[in-house]
């Protein structure tokens, strides 16, 4: 059990890495979606982390930023990557432009990328960057451009075509959406019914969700192809809070 994880998906598998409880963790497991049934044992990250935001393809799964230790500022600007078809440890794939604790990140199939977080130093703060890598070289991210306003703890989701982050501390019920193919700053899409942070994201090719988030039960939606507020999907069996989510 552990809560500010990362976690990414293909086709068939749903993968979790790293997270906090109480200490810190390098385990990644997974799940086949398609069937019910506990976790299994994937592989370990090079560096445990949490606080930490995954994205993919559906070959690759990414893992970038966050903290090393509770309660400490030693925050990591690296990304790690596994091949999602097969069990082993985390292999180094690059660095982000800065360290961000509690980002965003959502994919197409071709690029990976993360939106704000927190700015560990010299005094935290928040990020308004959105960085991008190529998800099937190696190498460090680039910039991408910015969000319309700086959060952390923030959701991502994505089809091959628009990334949409929702949420953020602190108090932020905004949504915005990029392209993904193309460079440049992010559009305000929508809001969320309510002010929501740390919630998850996940998405088909039609609608984006985000759930949960601080001390909410809340499941919502939006059509990702075209702009406007969210819609009340359903609701978790309890509340949830610093959850990932996964598609």
């Amino acid at each position: 059990a552990r809560g500010f994880n990362s976690q990414v998906g293909s086709r068939t598998r749903g993968v979790a890495a790293g997270g906090q409880s109480p200490s810190v963790r390098d385990t990644i497991d997974f799940v086949t979606i398609a069937s019910t049934g506990d976790a299994t044992d994937f592989g370990n990250l090079f560096t445990g982390r949490y606080n930490s935001a995954g994205c993919g393809s559906d070959t690759r799964g990414l893992f970038g930023g966050g903290n090393t230790n509770p309660g400490s500022t030693t925050w990591v600007n690296t990304i790690e990557y596994i091949t999602i078809a097969s069990t082993g440890d985390a292999v180094n794939f690059g660095d982000l432009i800065n360290a961000p604790q509690n980002p965003g990140a959502f994919s197409s199939s071709t690029r990976g990328i993360w939106a704000g977080g927190e700015n560990p130093s010299p005094s935290p703060s928040t990020y308004n960057t959105i960085q991008y890598v190529t998800i099937s070289t190696l190498g460090n991210a680039a910039d991408f451009g910015d969000l319309t306003t700086a959060r952390r703890s923030l959701a991502g989701c994505s089809n091959s075509i628009r990334g949409l982050t929702g949420g953020g501390a602190s108090s932020n019920n905004n949504i915005e959406y990029i392209t993904i193919a193309t460079l440049g700053d992010a559009v305000d899409f929508g809001d969320l019914a309510e002010n929501r942070s740390n919630l998850a994201g996940c998405a088909s090719p039609t609608r984006g969700v985000f759930a949960g988030g601080q001390f909410t039960d809340m499941i919502q939606y939006v059509q990702i192809m075209s702009k406007g507020d969210a819609i009340d999907f359903g609701d978790f069996s309890g509340t949830k809070s610093y959850v990932s989510g996964l598609s």
